[in-house]
């Protein structure tokens, strides 16, 4: 059957014609499908053509495993971080103490480490998106502390069958460990 003029005109108005490239803006989140046909001048259409994508605006998010962040403070030289993203196929750039973002994967490990307190930070990039850093702080001690210094003791020599000694450290947040006689060490204040 032959599709008369005043058909073809009627089809071709039906159909918005749209030319290549074709732009759009103001796209917001979430899924998107593109749909586009072609037409020919006896009014034949071709099969229709799609192409759907997301949009995701959401930044990566990096999380460090706890069970492999340093305690702070310590007194290992070495560190080592694992991490992960909440965007599956992130690449990651770390930094360790201010000296600039350097393509990195996980595990990041680190050796070396000075007395001082040290910053790792971690961010994540996906869709050419990158997300806030996570940063873990903590200090390197390798340093031993000064002995305590005993204040007050039982005179020597003595009748007391009972001593009381009186001792401090130098540092603060020291915990102590007292024995008598060679016994074995154990807490004390």
């Amino acid at each position: 059957t032959r599709t008369s003029p005043s058909s073809t005109s009627r089809l071709a108005r039906r159909m918005s014609a749209c030319t290549s490239p074709k732009a759009f803006a103001g796209l917001t989140a979430g899924n998107h499908v593109f749909d586009v046909k072609a037409r020919d001048p006896a009014g034949n259409e071709s099969p229709l053509k799609t192409h759907a994508w997301t949009i995701d605006l959401t930044n990566p998010v990096v999380a460090i495993d706890p069970s492999t962040q340093p305690h702070d403070p310590t007194n290992g030289t070495a560190a080592s971080f694992a991490f992960t993203s909440n965007k599956p196929g992130s690449t990651f750039a770390c930094e360790l103490d201010g000296a600039g973002f350097t393509p990195c994967t996980s595990p990041a490990a680190y050796s070396g480490l000075t007395d001082r307190r040290h910053r790792f930070a971690v961010r994540a990039t996906e869709l050419g998106t990158t997300g806030p850093a996570t940063v873990w702080e903590w200090t390197v001690d390798t340093a031993a502390p000064a002995a305590p210094a005993v204040d007050s003791a039982p005179r020597s020599p003595t009748n007391a069958a009972t001593a009381t000694l009186v001792f401090h450290g130098v540092e603060t947040g020291l915990r102590h460990a007292c024995r008598l006689d060679g016994a074995a060490f154990a807490a004390c204040t």
